[in-house]
């Protein structure tokens, strides 16, 4: 099984505007812009990866349940096979399986916060624009 390294975790985002220094803020609000849309894109490539390794965890877990049922303690009876729902069972008591399950939740979570964090950066952009237009307005 493949270990993924994680992702940092976020800084809060400084959505304040100096409205005494548009011209800093429009250019402080592209960079922000251009780390945030980074991010996701990386974030997005690494929950891909995460749900990757999830269905090999999925797929090796479920083969050595079928070869080695005992070691997860289903027993078959003689003649018979391991059931669907019996490994279903010792997947979500298999550590491997854990881990790549909660290793693929958490950046799929990280995912939903940094669109979450673009939608922010969008309203921030339109409250920018707005006092800009207030500023030349007023003259």
């Amino acid at each position: 099984m493949h270990k993924i390294k994680k992702g940092h975790k976020m800084a809060k985002l400084d959505t304040s505007i100096d409205i005494e220094n548009l011209e800093a803020e429009w250019q402080r609000q592209v960079i922000m812009v251009d780390q945030c849309n980074t991010r996701h894109a990386k974030a997005v490539s690494d929950e891909l990866a995460f749900e990757s390794a999830l269905s090999i965890a999925k797929a090796e877990v479920g083969n050595d349940a079928r070869l080695h049922p005992e070691k997860y303690g289903i027993e078959v009876p003689t003649g018979k096979k391991v059931t669907e729902a019996s490994i279903t069972e010792a997947m979500k008591g298999s550590a491997i399986y854990q881990s790549a399950r909660d290793d693929y939740y958490g950046m799929k979570e990280r995912v939903g916060a940094l669109a979450g964090t673009r939608d922010t950066l969008t309203q921030r952009s339109e409250a920018l624009r707005a006092l800009t237009d207030l500023v030349i307005a007023i003259g």
